[in-house]
C-alpha cells in the first residue's frame, strides 16, 4: 500500500519514487503530479509524451471559413508539458472544387482550388461560347442570362423558351412583346355576321403569353347603311349605321306619313297599314291599292261597295206601280259589282198595295192588289150570296143587281135605292104611318093615305 511508503513514493510490489511528469503510470498515485491519464503523469487533463498521441477530438480536418475568399483553418493536436491541446493554423484546403466562390451571374460559377494556401478567385468577364455560360443563359461575347418571353432575340439560344421568331422570344409561333410586334397577317377588317342585329365582328392582333394570336372582338361597322336588318314590312325596312357599336334595331311600330311606310302601305292613325283591296274600308285615297277611296271604301271609281248594304239610297227605289190593274210593279236594288255601286231593276209588286185598285168589277165588289212582292192579276166575282158581296148601289140576288129606284118592285130592303121595301115597292120612307101605304096604284113608290 503507498501508504506504508515515504511521501514522494508509492508503492509498485515495493516502494518506488512517484514519477515525474511524462513518465508512464497505471495510476494517479504514480505520479508526482497525482494525475495519471492516458497512461502518462501530467498536471491535468490528457496527458502525452508526443502530440499525436493525444485523442481525435484535439484536432480537426480543414475547413473552408470563407468560400468568397476560398480561406480556411484546421485544427492540429499540440503536446505541451505533456498535456495535450488544440492549435489553430491557417489551411484553406477545405475550401476545396465543390466550394463555390463566386455565383457570378449569367457565368459559369467559380470554385476553390482546395489547396492549401488560396487567394479569393475573380469571376470572368467575357465568354467564347454558350458553354462559359451557365444553362440558363448564352455567350454573345459576354454571358447573358436567357431572355424571358417577349425579349428582343436574334437567335433561338438568346431566350429561355429556346425559340426566337419575329425577334422577340416565346414558346412557339411568332413571338411579340406587345400586339403592334405582331404581323400583318394576325388582323382581318370588320365583317358583318348578323344583319338582323347589325352586329359585326373584327379580327385584330394580340400578345398573348408573348405570342402572336388572332383574336375576334366586337366591330359592327361593316353593318352599313346599305344593309338592310329587318324587312319589317308595312313600314319601311331598318338598315344598319355602319358605326362601330351598334345596337339591336327594332322596327319601327307607329309612322306619322305615308313616306314612313311602304309603297304598298300608308300612315292611318300613327301605324303603317297595307294598302287595302278593292270593297276594303278607307278613309283617303293612299289607303287603296287603286288610289281611289269612295263612299268609304276602295274600287276604281265612283261609289265603292263591299255589298250592296254599302251602297247610298240612291242606288236603291221602293217598288212602283207599272201596271196597276195586273197588280205588276218593280224596283230598284242597289248592286255591288266588281266592288262599285250600281242601281238594278228587279220585279217586285209590292208597291201594288192593298189601296189599288186591280179591277172595279161593275156591281160587284172591286178586287185589290194584296202588296205582295209576287202578285198575279185578281178576277172579279161572278156571282154571290149577300149584298155585301156587291156594290154599295147594288144588292145580290144570286148575281150582284142595281138597287132599285122608288116604285120599282122589290122583296127586301136592300133592294131598294131608299132603302125602304114597303108592300113590295121600293118607297120614299119607311110608312109606317096608320092607314098609309106604299102600292096605292099609280102612286107606287110613293108613301100616302089609303083611299
Amino acid at each position: 500500500m503507498d501508504a506504508q511508503c515515504d511521501a514522494g513514493a508509492h508503492c509498485d510490489g515495493a516502494c518506488v519514487g512517484d514519477l515525474a511528469d511524462g513518465k508512464y503510470c497505471d495510476e494517479d498515485s504514480d505520479c508526482q503530479s497525482g494525475h495519471c491519464s492516458l497512461g502518462i503523469c501530467c498536471k491535468s487533463g490528457d496527458c502525452c509524451i508526443l502530440a499525436k498521441g493525444c485523442p481525435a477530438q484535439y484536432k480537426q480536418y480543414a475547413t473552408c471559413d470563407d468560400a468568397a475568399s476560398c480561406q480556411g483553418h484546421r485544427v492540429d493536436s499540440t503536446c505541451i508539458q505533456y498535456m495535450c491541446g488544440s492549435k489553430e493554423v491557417e489551411d484553406d484546403s477545405g475550401c476545396g472544387w465543390w466550394v463555390t466562390a463566386a455565383d457570378c451571374g449569367p457565368y459559369l460559377p467559380v470554385v476553390c482550388a482546395g489547396e492549401k494556401s488560396q487567394s479569393a478567385p475573380s469571376c470572368p468577364v467575357t465568354c467564347a461560347s454558350d458553354s462559359d455560360c451557365k444553362a440558363a443563359a448564352h455567350c454573345d461575347g459576354l454571358c447573358a442570362f436567357d431572355l424571358a418571353d417577349g425579349a428582343a432575340c436574334d437567335e433561338d439560344s438568346d431566350c429561355t423558351s429556346a425559340h426566337c421568331a419575329n425577334g422577340h422570344c416565346c414558346s412557339q409561333g411568332d413571338c411579340c412583346a406587345k400586339a403592334a410586334d405582331c404581323p400583318a397577317a394576325y388582323q382581318a377588317p370588320a365583317k358583318c355576321t348578323d344583319t338582323a342585329k347589325c352586329q359585326g365582328t373584327r379580327t385584330e392582333a394580340a400578345c398573348q403569353a408573348s405570342r402572336c394570336v388572332s383574336v375576334t372582338v366586337p366591330d359592327d361597322s361593316a353593318c352599313t347603311s346599305q344593309v338592310q336588318a329587318l324587312s319589317c314590312s308595312p313600314y319601311n325596312p331598318v338598315l344598319c349605321k355602319g358605326v362601330p357599336d351598334q345596337s339591336p334595331p327594332a322596327c319601327p311600330t307607329s309612322c306619322g306619313a305615308d313616306p314612313e311606310c311602304l309603297d304598298s302601305a300608308h300612315c292611318d292613325g300613327g301605324k303603317c297599314l297595307a294598302d287595302q283591296a278593292d270593297g276594303t274600308a278607307c278613309d283617303e285615297p293612299s289607303d287603296c291599292q287603286s288610289g281611289y277611296c269612295g263612299n268609304g271604301r276602295c274600287c276604281v271609281a265612283g261609289d265603292c261597295c263591299l255589298a250592296p248594304s254599302d251602297c247610298p239610297g240612291v242606288y236603291s227605289a221602293p217598288s212602283v206601280k207599272t201596271d196597276p190593274g195586273k197588280c205588276q210593279g218593280q224596283r230598284q236594288d242597289a248592286s255591288c259589282i266588281a266592288f262599285q255601286c250600281e242601281g238594278k231593276t228587279v220585279a217586285d209588286d209590292s208597291g201594288c198595295s192593298i189601296a189599288t185598285e186591280a179591277d172595279p168589277c161593275g156591281l160587284y165588289k172591286s178586287v185589290f192588289c194584296t202588296g205582295k212582292i209576287d202578285q198575279v192579276k185578281p178576277a172579279c166575282a161572278t156571282s154571290c150570296l149577300l149584298d155585301s158581296g156587291c156594290d154599295p148601289d147594288a144588292h145580290c140576288d144570286g148575281t150582284c143587281q142595281v138597287d132599285l129606284a122608288n116604285g120599282q118592285p122589290c122583296d127586301e130592303t136592300s133592294d131598294c135605292i131608299s132603302g125602304f121595301c114597303v108592300n113590295l115597292f121600293c118607297c120614299n120612307t119607311a110608312c109606317t104611318a096608320p092607314g098609309h101605304a106604299c102600292n096605292i096604284p099609280g102612286k107606287q113608290g110613293q108613301c100616302g093615305p089609303v083611299p
